[in-house]
């Protein structure tokens, strides 16, 4: 009686992980439509630099290292909200600059299931 009980809650589980896969599958994933590109006034919040680190990791027992770059960000406020642009070249030129209003630019993505996608990708000189 036991193992009928057991078996029973084996197939029930498999049966409901299958049809959750089933489900996963034919959702699919909504796609890209279109992208606008568009000059919006943005306001430099912060900016943040990290400079490259190695560190040790043992592999199969040899000690091994791992180089970690460095990270150069600006972060900028449009619309209420913060975005963040990345590279050198932006950090080199905005780092000194929080608090102005500079040029960005917005990327505007639109999908199939008409949900809209934003974000800054660069800061222009002016």
């Amino acid at each position: 009686m036991r193992r009928k009980t057991l078996i029973a809650a084996a197939l029930m589980c498999v049966l409901l992980a299958g049809g959750a896969l089933t489900c996963m599958l034919l959702t699919g994933c909504a796609k890209c439509i279109g992208t606008q590109y568009s000059n919006v006034q943005v306001t430099i919040t912060d900016e943040y630099y990290r400079p490259g680190y190695n560190q040790v990791m043992y592999i199969n027992k040899k000690p091994t290292l791992i180089w970690h770059g460095p990270d150069y960000r600006i972060d900028v406020t449009y619309d209420r909200c913060t975005y963040s642009v990345y590279g050198t070249d932006a950090w080199h030129a905005y780092h000194e600059r929080i608090g102005d209003t500079v040029t960005g630019v917005l990327e505007t993505k639109m999908y199939d299931d008409d949900s809209l996608k934003m974000r800054i990708t660069e800061l222009k000189e002016e």
